[in-house]
């Protein structure tokens, strides 16, 4: 038998709306804690966003280098250092004295007789002019930049930023103005011309193509990297810019960098580390190499004694910041236990592409880093070879490793210029396939 209510309606309507109330708030409070916990959720997420944007280092971007190309002059700029001396004297550009001088230099300064000067030097009469000097420019800018291109099966419009290198010669417009308009660049691409940086200004460009494609992503950088022999060849008696005569040739050498995700399947070596370092605030050291007008007006590169010096020097401070970077923690021990002792690159790198300034330079090297000669071989191949080409030299000596030596996937290689200020650079590279390729500068 059913049990019967015997509240009246209204007392019934009251209790079912307190109860429907009760529950209602133990809703509304559920609901409300729920979403102050999303709310605090919500808080701390955009906080940890915003410390990580502005306070913690940001993942650089892994930078590629792609390939290189060298030029390599027609054989009618060849000049062997017999026929040198020899066109010297049928000038009658200098004294007796000073072309006595400049063959002892030539036969001692580690260059062979098959280097290159251009067609301003070469044919007669000589032009050392700065029409015959843009001339020189243009014949090997746009020829090395076209070949890589060829090589590479990259079109100019997929560049995004230029660095054009070459330290004594420097026109309006720029060189990487000529390159855009030659090549017909995209009118975004981001340009810049380094000028009056010396020979190691090839391993500054790679720093700076690093610093921008760190900060960028999905870009391409060209380096055009060359030095212009006409504008200083010196044709007075100063046995000190005389010098500069007997070791620089023409030369030129361009790569592509990148940072695209799709380009490291193809890509030849990751760029790990760039060190530089100047030392210009010594006076001797920055006056040791300096572009001037002698006392009869006539333009050359000044080259003083202490050189090698200098430079040994400028390896020796940038080697300080390099080492902790690169050497074993073994190494590194045995280092701060005796001051003395030079630490064995030996085991941190497979390859050594030193800077092609001078026989005496490249042995300098040899010797402060206590390396076989095997280590410095392709260096010296080079300087006998292409003589220095200043900003280039470094990817000649790269592509001669790649040409003769072969590199395998894994291998480290030291890259080390040095130039007037005075500084020391330094790039070091992975291999990230076997490279075994030779390259038109050395077939």
């Amino acid at each position: 038998m059913a049990l019967r209510d015997n509240r009246s309606p209204p007392e019934i309507l009251r209790n079912r709306y307190l109860t429907n109330g009760k529950f209602a708030t133990a809703v509304s409070g559920l609901v409300l804690s729920k979403l102050a916990w999303v709310l605090s959720l919500m808080s701390f997420v955009l906080f940890i966003v915003y410390v990580s944007r502005h306070y913690l280092p940001k993942a650089k971007n892994a930078v590629y280098l792609m390939d290189t190309f060298c030029y390599k002059p027609p054989d009618r700029l060849k000049v062997s250092r017999e026929n040198y001396i020899r066109a010297g004297r049928l000038r009658k550009i200098w004294g007796e004295e000073a072309l006595q001088f400049q063959e002892k230099l030539l036969n001692s300064s580690g260059l062979g007789d098959e280097t290159y000067f251009p067609d301003t030097i070469v044919t007669e009469p000589m032009r050392l002019t700065w029409t015959g000097a843009l001339e020189e420019t243009e014949m090997v800018m746009y020829e090395t930049v076209d070949k890589l291109f060829a090589q590479t099966g990259y079109k100019p419009e997929e560049i995004d930023i230029l660095i054009a290198v070459c330290s004594c010669f420097s026109p309006t417009p720029s060189l990487a103005s000529m390159l855009v308009n030659h090549f017909k660049m995209r009118s975004d691409i981001l340009s810049h011309n380094l000028a009056g940086m010396g020979c190691s200004a090839g391993v500054i460009a790679v720093d700076v193509a690093k610093h921008f494609l760190e900060a960028l992503p999905n870009k391409r950088v060209l380096i055009m990297c060359h030095e212009n022999i006409t504008i200083n060849h010196y044709s007075g008696d100063n046995r000190s810019c005389l010098v500069s005569n007997c070791l620089f040739r023409v030369g030129g050498a361009a790569c592509i960098m990148s940072n695209r995700a799709d380009d490291r399947a193809r890509a030849k070596y990751e760029l790990v580390h760039t060190v530089r370092s100047h030392i210009g605030a010594d006076d001797d050291a920055f006056n040791a190499i300096r572009q001037l007008e002698d006392e009869d007006g006539k333009r050359g590169i000044l080259l003083q004694r202490n050189v090698v010096a200098s430079a040994g020097l400028a390896l020796k401070t940038n080697v300080a910041a390099l080492a902790p970077l690169v050497l074993p923690l073994t190494e590194l021990a045995r280092c701060a236990m005796d001051k003395a002792y030079i630490p064995n690159f030996r085991l941190s790198f497979e390859h050594f592409l030193v800077h092609t300034g001078g026989r005496a330079v490249i042995e300098e090297v040899e010797k402060k880093l206590a390396l076989s000669p095997k280590h410095v071989q392709p260096s010296k191949e080079t300087l006998y070879r292409y003589g220095n080409t200043c900003c280039a030299a470094v990817f000649y000596v790269l592509s001669n490793v790649e040409s003769k030596v072969g590199v395998k996937k894994g291998d480290r290689l030291w890259m080390l210029g040095f130039g007037t200020g005075f500084k020391c650079n330094s790039a070091v590279w992975k291999a990230l396939r076997p490279i075994k390729f030779t390259h038109e500068a050395w077939s």
